[in-house]
């Protein structure tokens, strides 16, 4: 099956950078996090940083191919579609 189906092009995963920024801090659980936290946004050559936090934490936007290995089949193709977004806060 995983043979039968192809990644989309990466430009279909890329969203504009403010819009991605704004995405990424939602994640935040709290205000004092907002300029503390580093930010990484998705790039061609994969994830940059835009903001460098100093307090351990880390907002990006993971896309559906950072689903993990345990997915059940069901949900499996998720990480096919291009347009599935989520912000997280490591």
């Amino acid at each position: 099956m995983a043979q039968d189906t192809k990644y989309p092009p990466v430009s279909e995963y890329l969203m504009p950078q403010d819009a991605e920024i704004a995405l990424a801090k939602s994640a935040r659980p709290g205000q004092h996090l907002p300029a503390k936290a580093t930010i990484k946004v998705l790039t061609a050559s994969g994830f940059r940083v835009v903001h460098e936090g100093d307090n351990g934490f880390v907002c990006l936007v993971m896309r559906g191919f950072g689903a993990p290995t345990y997915t059940p089949m069901e949900l499996r193709n998720l990480v096919f579609d291009a347009k599935l977004r989520a912000a997280h806060l490591f």
